[in-house]
């Protein structure tokens, strides 16, 4: 396996406003969804930016992931209702 002291931190994605309860990378590696309370939001992981950001809801997100193909996210919240967004 590889050292742990050779790792690099590659971007700092800020911009929920409450704690992260979720995270997934896309099948690609470009892309990265994270979810909060009633907030699911993209990343562009190479540039560190925010590509999309999706509010609503009335829960905290427990699950997010990427479909297969990479094209559609989908988020969990703990109201149990699964939502999607194209990407």
């Amino acid at each position: 396996g590889e050292d742990q002291g050779a790792w690099r931190e590659r971007s700092v994605l800020e911009g929920h406003s409450d704690v992260v309860t979720a995270a997934c990378v896309s099948p690609d590696g470009k892309l990265v969804v994270s979810g909060s309370f009633a907030s699911v939001k993209v990343w562009n992981v190479a540039q560190g930016r925010k590509i999309l950001s999706m509010e609503g809801g009335k829960s905290w997100v427990r699950e997010v992931w990427f479909t297969r193909d990479g094209a559609r996210v989908v988020s969990k919240g703990a109201d149990g209702l699964l939502r999607g967004w194209d990407v």
